[in-house]
């Protein structure tokens, strides 16, 4: 694939780890419901997506866009029958081999897999993925079993530190993540700690709502994430927080990571390498920003509802960030999951985006093409050791 329309530099065959993205199941066959679950408007959260949605979505442009490239993979006609054909003709013989021939086309060596959905053994996952598969676990649902099991806050205290260090002792995870944009928002005081005790006791009591994530205690999630982020520091791993906008579920009003600055602030935090997901889209100045201020602060380049969600694939995102971020804090990943042509899809198209990106800078005399190379080795490989790598 051309790096982009008349670019000279080409990023396709860079080595890429994904440090953002879910497991997938084996699936050899695929249908054109299954595309249209995928394309349709909505997300993974929510409960239920229109008709006419399911039936138009070959008219939107992220469906467009993957029906074209798909097909020139597959060598098919460009139509949903003749690839799903095509593809089902190549996956029902080795499902293994033709998710090998995605990601060799790609060069993805690595991926670092979100717990919170679509969890798959890893012993299964290496039966038919062909790369390095690590794991990242989900604060969340830890936090939620605690929550029913707990007696008192210094009960969920220890047994949420205990589980924490469990998990990295054990070598199941290389890191941990939240999604408290989802539960109540990025307004994270780290203060709320010395509240929390009082806001566990009042849900006990029953004097607290409940949503569909369980009981409203920003304060105790507050007090935990703050922990957690402190404790990953401790353990040697790092911390990614969900940020910008999501599905229907997500605290809209609240998603700006420049929130977090406060929290960033913390010197409990100052320890552990933080990972901005989505780079904050659209907020994307506010995480880049907060990325070159604060020395523990990265930035991941993936989008919303990847890869259908074809606005924050172009150059023009992958400029501000470019021009906001140093690149020794730029991640790559891609948020996607179910099938593997997602995964291929999308660091196909960050790849050109991004080469754009940087031909522009190298046009403005920002950047030479070695410059260029060197950034994006960083980006898509060589940062994500960073991460990993003890300090």
């Amino acid at each position: 694939m051309s790096a982009g329309l008349g670019s000279k530099i080409d990023l396709a065959r860079l080595e890429t780890t994904d440090v953002n993205c879910f497991a997938f199941p084996r699936e050899p066959r695929l249908t054109r419901t299954k595309l249209a679950e995928l394309f349709s408007l909505g997300g993974p959260t929510v409960s239920s997506v229109p008709t006419e949605v399911n039936e138009n979505f070959e008219s939107q442009l992220g469906y467009s866009q993957f029906l074209r490239m798909i097909s020139k993979f597959l060598g098919s006609e460009r139509s949903t029958g003749a690839v799903v054909e095509a593809r089902n003709e190549r996956a029902l013989k080795n499902f293994g081999s033709y998710v090998g021939s995605l990601f060799k086309d790609v060069n993805i060596k690595g991926l670092w897999l979100d717990d919170g959905l679509f969890s798959i053994p890893i012993d299964e996952l290496k039966e038919y993925v062909p790369c390095d598969l690590d794991r990242i676990a989900r604060i969340e649902p830890v936090i939620g079993k605690l929550l029913q099991t707990s007696g008192s806050f210094d009960e969920l205290v220890s047994a949420f530190d205990k589980q924490l260090f469990d998990l990295v002792a054990n070598k199941k995870v290389i890191a941990f993540k939240s999604a408290i944009a989802y539960r109540n928002g990025l307004k994270v005081d780290p203060s709320d700690e010395e509240l929390a005790g009082e806001e566990f006791r009042a849900m006990k009591a029953g004097h607290v709502e409940t949503s569909w994530f369980g009981p409203v205690v920003p304060k105790v999630r507050n007090a935990l994430l703050v922990r957690a982020i402190r404790k990953a520091g401790e353990l040697g791993v790092f911390f990614e927080i969900y940020t910008g906008l999501g599905d229907t579920d997500v605290v809209g009003t609240k998603c700006n990571p420049i929130l977090l600055q406060e929290l960033f602030k913390d010197k409990r935090v100052r320890g552990t390498k933080i990972v901005l997901i989505h780079s904050g889209y659209p907020f994307t100045v506010e995480a880049s920003w907060l990325s070159r201020v604060f020395p523990n602060v990265f930035v991941e380049i993936s989008a919303p509802f990847p890869p259908g969600f074809a606005l924050p694939m172009g150059k023009e995102r992958f400029m501000t960030i470019l021009l906001t971020a140093p690149p020794s804090r730029i991640v790559y990943g891609s948020d996607c999951f179910a099938l593997p042509e997602m995964y291929w899809m999308y660091a196909r198209l960050a790849k050109a985006g991004l080469a754009e990106a940087l031909e522009e800078l190298v046009n403005r005399e920002m950047m030479d093409e070695d410059e260029c190379y060197s950034s994006a080795e960083l980006i898509f490989s060589r940062n994500a050791e960073r991460l990993i790598k003890k300090s």
